[in-house]
């Protein structure tokens, strides 16, 4: 977020820049917090273009989150995403996205990316119908990522450019990519 201080004299000062860590005491034991999950979402919806957030918990089960608008999310304690087996866990409708740390667990796309260009899966360990799943987009990039568990590891439809590096695909029971 970006924020400025305007004195009583409408004097305005320089433009600072704000990170949100994205912080809530969550028992492990807990299965669905629907409330974090709706106050995480509208967080991304309501962030300026480019905003970072940082997850610092450890765990969230339910997890389903649309990206509509660029952003970087990242987590520095390889948080936990553990998915409704329904949705994704990211479904990534905007160009110039990074999702990067995560361990995403999910009966469904562990992170689908629609449409989009610029996006990047870094440095998370994903497993679901599809670990990601690209359609319809391009220049997409996963990176020191691991896949375990899928049906399709990396699922690509209709794409170009897709990079894929040093990624590691492991118990896909169709396809590995």
């Amino acid at each position: 977020m970006n924020a400025v201080a305007v004195d009583l004299s409408n004097n305005y000062g320089r433009v600072t820049s704000l990170t949100f860590n994205i912080t809530d005491a969550i028992n492990v034991n807990d299965k669905v917090n629907t409330t974090l999950i709706q106050e995480i979402q509208d967080l991304l919806d309501n962030a300026e273009q480019g905003s970072k957030f940082v997850f610092d918990y450890p765990v969230l089960y339910g997890a389903n989150f649309t990206i509509n608008k660029p952003l970087n999310i990242i987590t520095n304690v390889n948080t936990r995403l553990v998915g409704n087996n329904i949705q994704p866990v990211f479904t990534i409708n905007t160009d110039n996205t990074t999702i990067n740390g995560f361990n995403i667990e999910n009966g469904a796309d562990g992170v689908l990316i629609n449409g989009s260009s610029n996006v990047k899966i870094i440095n998370s360990i994903l497993s679901g119908d599809n670990g990601v799943n690209i359609m319809d987009s391009e220049n997409v990039v996963v990176k020191d990522t691991q896949i375990v568990n899928s049906t399709n590891g990396i699922q690509i439809i209709d794409s170009k450019d897709a990079v894929i590096d040093m990624v590691s695909v492991v118990n896909s029971t169709k396809n590995g990519i």
